[in-house]
C-alpha cells in the first residue's frame, strides 16, 4: 500500500541541511505536498520541482535536494531509478530550473517524459 505522503517537509529540510543549505522560505514545499495528495505520481513530482527548483527555499542546495527528494519519492514508490532514467530526471530538472518554469501541465509532461522516456 502506497501512502499519500511519500516524502515530508522535515525529511526535504534534512536533506537539505546535509548540502550545507537552510531554509528561507518553505510555504512552497507544505503547499506542493498538500496539493499533491491523491495525485498522480507525476502531479506530485511537478509540484516539488516547481517547489524547490523554482522557489528556491533553501540558501544553497536546490537541484541536489530535489534530486535526492525526487529518488527518495521514487523509491517509496517501488520505481527503480536506472542511470538513463536518472540523467533524463536530472536534464529536465536543470531546464525547469534555468527557464524559471512554472507551468504544472508542462512540469507534468517533463516529469513523465524523464521517467518513461516517450
Amino acid at each position: 500500500m502506497i501512502t499519500e505522503e511519500e516524502i515530508t517537509k522535515g525529511e526535504i529540510t534534512e536533506m537539505n541541511r546535509r548540502y550545507g543549505g537552510s531554509v528561507t522560505y518553505d510555504a512552497e514545499i507544505e503547499t506542493a505536498l498538500s496539493m499533491g495528495r491523491g495525485r498522480s505520481i507525476y502531479r506530485k513530482l511537478a509540484l516539488l520541482w516547481r517547489a524547490i527548483l523554482v522557489a528556491h527555499p533553501f540558501t544553497d542546495g536546490n537541484k541536489r535536494t530535489c534530486l535526492t527528494a525526487t529518488a527518495l519519492v521514487l523509491e517509496r514508490r517501488g520505481f527503480r531509478l536506472t542511470d538513463e532514467v536518472l540523467e533524463r530526471v536530472t536534464k529536465a530538472m536543470e531546464k525547469v530550473a534555468e527557464k524559471n518554469m512554472r507551468d504544472l501541465r508542462r512540469l507534468e509532461r517533463m516529469v513523465r517524459y524523464a521517467l518513461e522516456g516517450y
